[in-house]
């Protein structure tokens, strides 16, 4: 858990659970919904699931309740949501005034469609496959709801913190089934190619994140 300084000074902690737990009292819903993830490793999808079967509980409010009772969304769902939010992309001048978040607005949108088309190579009927597709498209469908929801007041904020915020492909994504076209799709159209983020970098905006 990442907290911000409880002295009030700059900085952050990151605490374990239990730590956190004796200090902050939180609620019953994130009480039930760690005790359900357990010790294993997380996943996009175990954390999905979990997430939806604690909620059903109705410990997270009666919307979340009502939204985990739904049907998950197929997979062709999933990748048109985060297509929709990387199409107004290509717009940006009708909600950004500066060149800066234009520029960003660019990035964004080819790490976006790197993302999406490494993620449409890989074989599904796989365990591996379908395991690296969903974490390819991990992170990109929180900034897809986020945007579709926001106004367009607060569309030029949101795209700040998701240029901090995306998700890097990893190192070993030119040995996956097509990564020979990442570096051609992560191209912007203005120029250079987009660059890796840190995890110093990643670690830093997450947490001005969190904290702001």
């Amino acid at each position: 858990m990442v907290i911000s300084n409880p002295a009030g000074r700059e900085g952050w902690f990151v605490l374990p659970w239990r730590a956190a737990e004796e200090r902050f009292q939180p609620s019953l819903h994130d009480r039930a919904l760690i005790a359900a993830l357990g010790e294993e490793p997380p996943t996009p999808a175990r954390l999905r699931e979990t997430a939806r079967k604690v909620a059903a509980q109705g410990l997270a409010g009666r919307a979340a309740r009502r939204a985990a009772e739904g049907a998950v969304p197929a997979w062709p769902v999933r990748l048109a949501r985060v297509q929709a939010f990387l199409q107004d992309l290509m717009r940006p001048r009708g909600f950004l005034a500066t060149d800066a978040d234009c520029h960003r607005s660019e990035v964004l949108r080819s790490q976006g469609l790197a993302a999406l088309a490494l993620a449409n190579a890989q074989p599904a009927q796989t365990p591996l496959g379908a395991a690296r597709r969903d974490w390819l498209l991990d992170g990109w469908e929180l900034f897809a709801a986020a945007w579709a929801e926001a106004s367009p007041v607060d569309r030029p904020a949101l795209l700040r913190h998701a240029a901090c915020l995306a998700p890097p492909l990893p190192q070993e994504v030119h040995g996956w089934p097509g990564g020979d076209m990442v570096d051609e799709a992560a191209s912007p159209r203005g120029g250079g190619t987009v660059r890796p983020i840190t995890q110093e970098i990643a670690e830093a905006a997450l947490a001005r994140w969190l904290t702001a």
